[in-house]
């Protein structure tokens, strides 16, 4: 979320600093300290105190109040004091922390203090717009009013339990609320009632919807497999006029619910689903066509019978995305993939396969979707660690030969034979081992820093067994990366558009004639990020 102008958190003040920076427009301001690093600003700030305040605005943005001990006691109690002035009207201090801030974090604790942190959210940050609280801890009525009396835009609740009060209490006193984005994954629990159980949390998840679904443009509602119960509206369903992307994970619901979401009247534009309960199926299966969708994200295969989805997906040939983010057996995918070559606005798709190979046939059809200018390819890539596709690169690039619209190819998951030790030549090891093969001349990828480094460490084996392994590891990156780039230049040399390529975990980024490769060893959330950074969408759901 970007900071705040700074006109805004100047709280009325007229700004006295000389420093040339201030006379700039407000809009070029805001614009030039986005790139300042947190050394920058930590400088900037000693300037004098307009500067301070232009750099807390960056750096109190996004606040994470999750942290214990007395550093965060000490930060608690400087907005409790600021919190104390407002409600007091008294004169506040010429500049305050808590106008800089726009998104707070509460994840997992500290337990003690939540009820103090809710009366700071409430009375010390006029300016916050978003709230994502993340706690284990049950929440109390007064806590949740903290919430509801302030101008939220977006609000996650997950993984929160709620007090059985709250439900009673605020289900019957609910007033609207403008929220734009909302994320709920709520339980119930009473300390005095054994008997209460997660499906007492309806009727407040159904009051909020019912007081959001004028305004919500975004809702995540998230549940869970086992789920015995089913939400339902009590009375008519409200409409849900702005709502354009939607995601429902494991939530049980019935058919008026789903109407209500993605009726005739829907607008939803994106779509996240896990067809894992029945009554998501028979709904889906009969939907048809809805034609503001553009985007679906499958996101967990659920039953076993999947017809349900592949029937919707067939019915909305005006997709211009589809993701699944589930691994799916190749029986469903050899189902979806002809339904998916008749498309002609697919532009992005991303399949997993479940196993750890997939069918010369499957690519051959993945190659006939013409329009297609991104693509994901994933098999059995369950964990980072553990790698079981073997990729036959010769077979893949002409396979994907008609693709000539394509820019972003991503094969995650992939792994490589190589000819070493037989208890090392295993596909799933080969990130883990990193094993030259036998046949390969290791000084080749030596550096002139580590031959040096070998040879004084020539006469002391004992001194040279640590850092002669770190060398061999870096010589085998460096063979890896030469490998990898072999392979890339098949798929480069094709009449694409080719602009990133990811395979054997290494980015390939071109730039006309000039290639950038990055550092093996993305992780998950890395590897994400450049694929959203390329196609605009996410890889993981939500």
């Amino acid at each position: 979320m970007l900071p705040l102008s700074f006109d805004r958190v100047m709280d009325g003040q007229p700004i006295t600093s000389s420093l040339p920076i201030f006379r700039l427009p407000i809009e070029l301001i805001n614009h030039i300290t986005l790139y300042f690093s947190p050394t920058d600003l930590a400088s900037f700030a000693l300037v004098d105190r307009d500067c301070r305040q232009l750099a807390r605005s960056i750096q109190f943005c996004d606040l994470r109040m999750d942290r214990d001990g007395d550093a965060f006691l000490e930060f608690l109690e400087l907005l409790e004091a600021e919190s104390r002035d407002r409600k007091n009207a008294i004169t506040l201090p010429r500049f305050t922390i808590g106008s800089c801030v726009r998104r707070v974090y509460t994840h997992y604790g500290p337990w003690e203090y939540l009820d103090r942190v809710c009366v700071v959210i409430r009375d010390a940050l006029p300016n916050l717009c978003r709230l994502d609280w993340e706690t284990a801890a049950t929440m109390s009525s007064e806590m949740f009013h903290c919430f509801t009396s302030i101008p939220l835009k977006h609000l996650g609740l997950k993984n929160v339990r709620l007090d059985h009060a709250l439900e009673v209490q605020w289900a019957r006193n609910m007033r609207p609320w403008a929220l734009e984005s909302l994320v709920l994954f709520v339980t119930c629990y009473s300390e005095s009632d054994s008997g209460v159980s997660d499906e007492d949390a309806v009727p407040f998840t159904m009051s909020l919807l019912y007081q959001a679904a004028p305004t919500l443009s975004n809702l995540v509602w998230i549940g869970r497999i086992d789920q015995p119960y089913t939400h339902s509206f009590s009375e008519s369903p409200p409409c849900f006029p702005n709502l354009r992307d939607l995601t429902l994970d494991a939530i049980r619901i019935d058919e008026i619910v789903l109407t209500a979401l993605l009726g005739p009247q829907s607008c939803v534009t994106s779509l996240t689903v896990s067809a894992c309960h029945q009554e998501m199926g028979p709904f889906l299966k009969s939907r048809g066509c809805l034609s503001s969708l553009t985007h679906i994200n499958w996101i967990s295969g659920g039953l076993n019978d999947h017809s349900s989805m592949i029937s919707f997906i067939g019915d909305n040939t005006q997709l211009q995305s589809l993701t699944t983010t589930c691994g799916l057996p190749s029986a469903t995918l050899d189902r979806l993939l002809p339904i998916l070559s008749r498309f002609r606005e697919l532009t992005t798709l991303q399949l997993t396969w479940d196993e750890d190979h997939i069918r010369s046939e499957s690519l051959q059809l993945i190659g006939s979707i013409a329009s297609l200018k991104h693509l994901w390819l994933s098999a059995d890539s369950r964990s980072e660690w553990r790698r079981t596709w073997q990729v036959n690169h010769v077979d893949l690039a002409e396979a994907l030969f008609p693709l000539t619209s394509l820019e972003t190819l991503f094969l995650v998951g992939d792994t490589y034979a190589t000819d070493v030790h037989p208890m090392l030549d295993r596909p799933e090891a080969y990130y883990a081992s990193r094993t030259l093969p036998q046949t390969v001349d290791t000084t080749q990828y030596f550096s002139t820093e580590d031959r040096v480094l070998l040879e004084s460490t020539r006469d002391s084996p004992e001194r040279a067994l640590g850092p002669r392994s770190q060398i061999l590891c870096r010589a085998w990156e460096e063979w890896h990366l030469e490998r990898m780039t072999a392979f890339a230049a098949q798929y480069a040399r094709r009449p694409s558009q080719m602009r990133l390529f990811y395979l054997g975990q290494i980015s390939f980024k071109y730039y006309g004639d000039r290639t950038v490769t990055s550092t093996r060893g993305e992780t998950w959330p890395q590897l994400g990020k450049l694929w959203q950074q390329a196609v605009g969408i996410s890889a993981y759901g939500y």
